[in-house]
């Protein structure tokens, strides 16, 4: 088969099932929107501790002969929040790992409705390869999407979040002076960590109804509207 064929055949399942495909991308991007803004607290609070730390003279840099040396104290400061970061990612994770479970459900679903035309396809000779990599497709299509939304919505709570947050606490404090910290920070580090999990765990979920879909027995499929 070739790529434009499987496309075809992926589209036209999308098209079949726009419902299911929507929740299943909703919730994806709800997992990966998750885990970017729950990550970002701890890359956040880094970020404007450091400042405050710099501000204060507490971290004093000498260079000698092009050298840069920094005193202990951030070293400390990032071996703990290397430890937060990795607790808040893991957790974010999880929400992952709950999306895939509606991705694994769909690719089964649409495993069992196609059964009849992944008959046909091997019985005009399409390879075993070629029928994973349909399925695969589509789930790497709604780890992306579910991906790029969850990321794009994950930059507007951090913003929002960053204005929101100091203007309420300053009220509570009766102070009139703008507060200077950073709750949320989003580096490329992190989108590009979010990223690899998401899309990688959506791969992995299609995996299992993608070998299942090898496995069809083509007369059985072929005699199921007889």
């Amino acid at each position: 088969m070739e790529w434009k064929d499987k496309y075809r055949f992926v589209k036209q399942n999308m098209k079949r099932n726009k419902s299911r495909l929507f929740m299943t991308i909703l919730a994806t991007a709800m997992g990966c929107c998750f885990l970017v803004v729950l990550a970002s607290i701890g890359f956040g609070f880094q970020k404007s501790i450091t400042e405050e730390i710099t501000s204060f003279g507490k971290i004093t840099e000498v260079s000698i002969y092009g050298k840069t040396n920094t005193s202990g104290e951030m070293t400390k400061v990032d071996s703990v929040f290397l430890f937060v970061k990795l607790g808040l990612l893991f957790v974010g994770a999880i929400a992952v790992l709950i999306a895939a479970i509606g991705i694994y459900n769909t690719m089964t679903m649409a495993v069992t409705e196609r059964t009849q035309d992944i008959g046909i396809m091997k019985a005009i000779g399409a390879s075993p390869s070629s029928i994973r990599s349909i399925f695969l497709i589509e789930s790497s299509f709604i780890g992306i999407v579910g991906t790029l939304i969850g990321t794009i919505v994950a930059f507007g709570v951090s913003l929002a979040a960053n204005r929101l947050i100091p203007i309420i606490l300053s009220k509570q404090n009766e102070s009139n002076e703008p507060m200077n910290f950073v709750f949320s920070d989003i580096p490329y580090s992190l989108i590009g960590v979010s990223a690899a999990i998401s899309i990688g765990i959506a791969i992995l979920s299609g995996m299992r109804p993608a070998r299942r879909a090898t496995e069809v027995d083509v007369l059985k499929a072929l005699r199921r509207d007889l």
